[in-house]
């Protein structure tokens, strides 16, 4: 056991095991709540709108995640899911994207989840770092991420860690 002014130690990888992706699966659905909903999740059919998720949410971040996992060559470099554990368990989970045909190659930090009780650790700022080393080694010099309009916590984390907004994205669902 730790000492209280022992940290933990952190491990952060990527994740290429479908027990551990179903593990991160449920770790995230426990760890979000509907402040996280941005356009993205909406999109990709987690979220039913900007407050609602998906019922079987659980059922559909385990397949994304199992499809990550899962991946291999150039699709395993192109998206991955990565892990950050504490003796063994998941402390915290993300998901980047890497787009480097393109004339300026770019990164998209898709999902960031930090386990509730360890905000404000070091936890996010360790996993972006590590995200940040994988982008740069890739060839990879800008990261885009969103964020749900109500996630003031991620935001704060965020810009202390140098991003600043350059959009807004808006919606309208139309009747009929």
């Amino acid at each position: 056991m730790t000492s209280p002014a022992t940290k933990p130690r952190v491990v952060i990888s990527t994740c290429r095991d479908r027990t551990t992706a179903r593990a991160l699966a449920r770790f995230f659905v426990q760890n979000v709540d509907t402040a996280y909903i941005s356009h993205g999740e909406m999109q990709g059919g987690r979220a039913e709108g900007p407050t609602r998720w998906r019922r079987d949410i659980l059922k559909e971040v385990t397949s994304e995640f199992l499809r990550l996992a899962s991946a291999r060559g150039a699709a395993a470099a192109t998206a991955q899911l990565v892990q950050a554990t504490s003796d063994g368990e998941p402390i915290g989970v993300a998901v980047v994207v890497f787009h480097q045909g393109r004339p300026r190659p770019f990164a998209v930090l898709e999902d960031m989840v930090v386990a509730r009780d360890a905000r404000g650790s070091g936890i996010g700022k360790a996993m972006l770092s590590w995200i940040e080393r994988a982008a740069r080694s890739a060839g990879i010099r800008d990261v885009y991420l969103e964020s749900g309009i109500h996630n003031e916590g991620a935001h704060r984390f965020f810009e202390r860690s140098r991003f600043r907004i350059v959009s807004k994205v808006m919606h309208k669902r139309l009747r009929g």
